[in-house]
């Protein structure tokens, strides 16, 4: 087996695992230092592991939080870097949150905090959202809202705008209790669709034998009579 992907923390190397496994991918979770995990498969399954993950979102996007911007230098930095780094580490951990909402395949937060003095500016914020067609979050639209808004001061619920983008069919292969799709004679079927289909298929085909001998034993003893 070949190391696939690493530094994987243990829930999403379990449900990189699991989509796998459900695909018909063998692979396996190995774990690494840290308490991360890495994600090993056939060598030959490479690509289509590579595909299947990237079209559900895998592996998620890394977030920075607010304790990784301020503690990357130990360098003397201004207010205004202060703020900036303050700013955007809200921004990513907001990100993270709602990258872990079921459905969502990528988020973005992007804020407006203006400063104390600024009485002119007014906080907002834009939510980009790109999830599974699968997923209906139109109705989640309000929660969504809501965490953006809570998290930050002085930002107003309706100061925040959603966008919700679904990625393409093409790209999201079928997640939870639904079987994977099989192509028979340019037909897609399921996996058990596919049992069927085989034994209907050697079942008429046993007829189809059975009938032949039958006809040409018939014309045999014909002609012999």
């Amino acid at each position: 087996m070949t190391e696939l992907y690493s530094q994987l923390d243990e829930q999403e190397g379990n449900e990189m695992l699991a989509l796998l496994l459900q695909h018909d991918i063998r692979s396996e979770k190995r774990a690494a230092k840290d308490n991360m995990v890495s994600l090993f498969v056939d060598t030959d399954k490479i690509p289509l592991a590579m595909g299947l993950l990237r079209k559900n979102g895998y592996p998620k996007d890394k977030f920075s939080t607010i304790a990784d911007l301020f503690n990357a230098d130990k360098l003397i930095a201004t207010p205004y870097e202060d703020r900036t780094r303050y700013i955007y580490g809200l921004s990513q951990e907001l990100a993270d949150t709602l990258s872990r909402v079921d459905g969502v395949m990528t988020a973005r937060v992007h804020l407006v905090i203006p400063n104390e003095d600024d009485e002119e500016t007014v906080a907002s914020s834009a939510v980009f959202i790109k999830h599974n067609p699968n997923y209906d979050l139109d109705e989640h639209i309000p929660q969504i809202k809501s965490i953006v808004a809570s998290g930050i001061d002085s930002l107003d619920y309706d100061a925040v705008n959603v966008a919700l983008f679904p990625a393409a069919q093409a790209d999201v292969i079928r997640l939870g209790n639904d079987e994977p799709l099989r192509s028979v004679l340019s037909v897609e079927m399921t996996a058990r669709s596919v049992r069927v289909f085989y034994f209907l298929l050697a079942g008429f085909g046993g007829a189809l034998l059975l009938s032949i001998g039958g006809n040409v034993y018939l014309a045999t003893r014909l002609r012999a009579g």
